[in-house]
């Protein structure tokens, strides 16, 4: 078995060290825009080229004469990869573009859910330019949220508290200044619809995966990512700065009552895009959820892929000793045979800490370049293991490419005890020019959780006040000119 990984990232790093623990011993090879160092280990072969060109994928297929490709990054999906490798009779571990929709298209992901009125559907409207989302959110006092309509990897996010900002005048600049961020991240995303607004909802997230053939829907440990840069929930959005898993399928601030309305809400809207598009899906499908305080478990947005980091809590989840390896839920899933696999998962805990140079997100520019020395034999040492991520392999060194340079990975009986261990591998990693690294150190910390925790339990009693009214998915509106509106989303 040939297998042809498409992506140069710590998620793809985890995903290659998956594969190759099958069984089924296939043989890896790999398309990188950089010189990943774990990938380098694990590959008998690579190429460099764009991971999302669909041309440079399907040469590199060729060249190499792989049985089938996994598709690591959400972009090689978008740009319709695993299209041209179908249409070449070259099976793929990926969602079709059009299916991919759901990931690319924040817009298009509400919209669905609105018409086939999905459970966790919230108050939405999509604008072609800043202009008109300013326009409409000077009339409207409440609290709103201002996205780019895109996947732009959490960036351009903006929250707007009416009620925590007293002078009009400073509430009308913030939401001028949340349209033109949503607008510029959403530029050269072939999108017509720039800027969406929706509705404030808050509470703590979850991202929920499953392995999908179209008809099977088989999921994995909840994990929670904390995409803002420092500790106690502060600074920029990032990519994700670290994730947290279990102990078992949950997270201690998510219930299975939670866990089975996140399934719901993936199952119908997955196979509603699929009607749509007469496509069946193949590969990963995520929903980040929320669970909302009033409204009970709603996505953020869905991927088509695996989150980063949240797949590196994932993927060493397995259990293969009573489980599928993930080469053979691969295998499975392109020949729609899912179902008949059982596919297991450890009962344990699990952190991940990304490290990222300073600059980072923000200052990219001043975060490349810096030479990285990480003693890999000392962290394995710890307990854990590391993951390479921005970052590539000049000679005999290691630079950084001006994004998260690598994950370290733990596991224990509980988040604690997993949280020691990435803290103490940390310290076997630094930059060889004086250079300063940072990282989330609360990821998995008491204190946070036990925060989640009451936010979690504050939400459940607002939203089964609501259910219990019959006004979950009713809305008020006050018009100039007509008044209070009330009706149903």
């Amino acid at each position: 078995m040939k297998v042809l990984l498409v992506g140069d990232g710590a998620r793809e790093h985890a995903m290659a060290a998956a594969l190759i623990a099958s069984p089924t011993c296939p043989r890896l090879y790999c398309l990188m825009n950089n010189r990943n160092p774990g990938l380098l280990k694990l590959a008998s072969g690579y190429a460099l080229g764009d991971v999302d060109s669909p041309k440079d994928v399907l040469d590199a297929s060729k060249n190499f004469g792989v049985d089938y490709v996994v598709i690591g990054p959400e972009a090689a999906n978008f740009s319709g990869v695993p299209d041209l490798l179908e249409e070449n009779g070259i099976p793929c571990f990926g969602a079709r573009r059009r299916l991919a929709e759901i990931e690319r298209s924040k817009v298009a992901l509400r919209r669905i859910m609105l018409r086939e009125k999905i459970p966790g559907r919230i108050r939405f409207l999509a604008f072609s330019s800043r202009d008109d989302a300013v326009a409409y959110a000077a009339q409207n006092p409440e609290n709103l949220v201002f996205k780019p309509s895109g996947q732009v990897g959490g960036k351009g996010v903006r929250l707007i508290e009416g009620d925590r900002v007293y002078l009009l005048s400073a509430t009308e600049s913030l939401k001028k200044s949340a349209a033109e961020a949503a607008e510029k991240f959403s530029l050269g995303l072939a999108l017509d619809e720039k800027v969406l607004i929706e509705e404030r909802v808050f509470g703590p997230e979850y991202t929920a995966h499953f392995f999908c053939d179209g008809s099977t829907f088989i999921p994995t440990p909840l994990v929670q990512d904390n995409k803002h840069a420092f500790n106690g929930i502060e600074g920029p959005e990032t990519g994700g700065m670290g994730s947290i898993s279990g102990p078992g399928m949950l997270l201690p601030f998510i219930e299975e009552e939670d866990a089975s309305r996140a399934k719901d809400i993936v199952e119908k809207t997955v196979k509603a895009i699929q009607e749509e598009a007469m496509m069946t899906y193949c590969g990963v499908v995520a929903g980040q959820m929320m669970l909302g305080t009033g409204c009970w478990d709603i996505p953020l947005e869905f991927y088509s892929r695996f989150g980063d980091p949240e797949g590196v809590n994932v993927l060493n989840m397995l259990d293969l000793e009573t489980g599928a390896s993930f080469e053979e839920i691969c295998s499975a899933t392109i020949s729609r045979r899912l179902g008949a696999l059982k596919v297991r998962f450890k009962e344990v805990a699990s952190v991940v800490w990304a490290i990222a140079p300073q600059g980072y997100p923000q200052r990219r520019d001043l975060a490349q370049g810096h030479p990285i020395d990480i003693d890999e034999a000392a962290i394995l040492e710890e307990g854990c293991k590391v993951f390479y991520g921005s970052v590539d392999r000049d000679g005999d060194r290691i630079v950084t490419k001006g994004s998260r340079s690598l994950e370290i990975y733990a596991d224990a009986t509980d988040l604690q005890t997993a949280r020691e261990k990435v803290a103490r591998a940390v310290r076997h990693v630094r930059l060889g020019d004086g250079w300063r690294l940072f990282y989330r150190s609360d990821v998995g910390s008491r204190q946070l959780i036990d925060e989640w925790i009451e936010i979690a339990e504050n939400a459940r009693i607002a939203s089964r006040h609501r259910e219990s009214k019959g006004v979950l998915y009713r809305r008020i509106d006050f018009v100039p000119g007509k008044g209070k509106i009330v009706y149903e989303i």
